[in-house]
């Protein structure tokens, strides 16, 4: 901007035998950064002087970037499982929930697996969940969970850790069996399998829901 300024001032003298005006040159190079931050930066405090504006050139400005995380929906006749594993206390359970195309709810649970380790229960979540599915023979199934482990284990970028080897070559069997896939998610589009995995504690038997009316209150 300022190169384009003393640019026009030039051309101004040299084919419009205009006086070159330094005060003018440098109104017009204000006014034109001026103008621009403004539309960028309406809420700034910016001034009017030239020593705020370059004090705002010079400074170290942090951008963040933000983006959004929410469930999305699977596509047309296709459905989607979500499951997460809990540990609290020695105590761990999983749970997980099924829902169509459109949104809806049409199969969910809540598991007490005893003492074990995360990934275990987040192993055991996925594979209650995937048998269902085959037992009822939906065929188009997506499998989503916010363990990196079990997508890259099954994306076969990483090997399964040998306590859960036996239980994720059973996951895998159905996937590959009935053409599924498992995707990974964040753990904030995850959070209705997270509650229903927490309400596991303490319960003594799998809990099911056949609709999402039937699902507790905090999961719905």
């Amino acid at each position: 901007i300022i190169c384009w300024e003393i640019w026009k001032t030039r051309c101004a003298n040299k084919f419009e035998k205009v006086k070159p005006s330094p005060y003018r040159t440098n109104v017009s190079i204000l006014f034109t950064l001026l103008q621009i931050m403004r539309r960028k930066f309406g809420k700034a405090n910016i001034g009017e002087k030239w020593r705020s504006l370059s004090n705002i050139f010079d400074a170290n400005i942090h951008q963040h970037i933000s983006n959004p995380v929410k469930w999305i929906k699977p596509p047309a006749r296709t459905f989607k499982l979500n499951s997460d594993g809990s540990c609290l206390q020695g105590s761990c359970g999983g749970g997980g929930l099924i829902r169509d195309s459109f949104g809806h709810t049409i199969f969910a649970y809540s598991i007490n697996l005893g003492p074990d380790t995360s990934n275990m229960t987040e192993a055991a979540a996925l594979l209650y969940g995937l048998k269902w599915c085959a037992d009822k023979g939906l065929t188009n199934v997506w499998g989503e969970t916010d363990s990196l482990l079990l997508v890259n284990c099954s994306n076969k970028e990483w090997r399964p850790p040998r306590r859960i080897k036996d239980m994720f070559q059973e996951i895998m069997k159905i996937v590959e069996d009935h053409g599924y896939h498992i995707s990974h998610c964040f753990r904030e589009a995850n959070k209705p399998a997270d509650k229903l995995a927490s309400l596991s504690h303490g319960a003594e038997e799998i809990h099911v829901f056949n609709s999402f009316s039937s699902l507790p209150n905090q999961v719905r």
